[in-house]
């Protein structure tokens, strides 16, 4: 996951609870001010030496700023990638997208409720 500083708190809240679910969340910090270049290289780094299952795009105007912003980014380096994206909004989710569903917030994981989950590799599904 890339966040910027004023986001620092909540990650550190949601890396305690998925660890409690035995998942290990891998975030990066980016500048407030983050260009696109450096946004692609952190998600370079995110997406390939980290070597992540997924990547966590949280709904952030600083990271998401606009569809250009979004294709020359997070779309770009992800595509290359064929990585997961998990967004939070339906917005998020990429209209063509093979997958974007809502698990129940039933589920007793907190920070796993609310989460749109991009797949390019599955047929369209809702969830709810």
């Amino acid at each position: 996951m890339i966040y910027r500083p004023p986001f620092r708190a909540f990650i550190q809240r949601q890396t305690s609870l998925a660890a409690k679910e035995h998942v290990e969340l891998i975030s990066v910090s980016v500048p407030n001010d983050v260009t696109a270049a450096g946004l692609r290289e952190a998600l370079h780094s995110l997406a390939r030496k980290s070597k992540v299952d997924a990547v966590w795009m949280l709904n952030d105007n600083g990271l998401v700023r606009d569809a250009e912003f979004v294709d020359d980014t997070w779309r770009t380096e992800l595509s290359d990638a064929k990585m997961p994206l998990i967004v939070g909004v339906p917005n998020l989710v990429a209209p063509g997208s093979s997958l974007g569903t809502l698990p129940s917030c039933l589920i007793t994981r907190p920070w796993a409720c609310r989460l749109r989950i991009l797949c390019s590799t599955c047929r369209t599904m809702t969830g709810g």
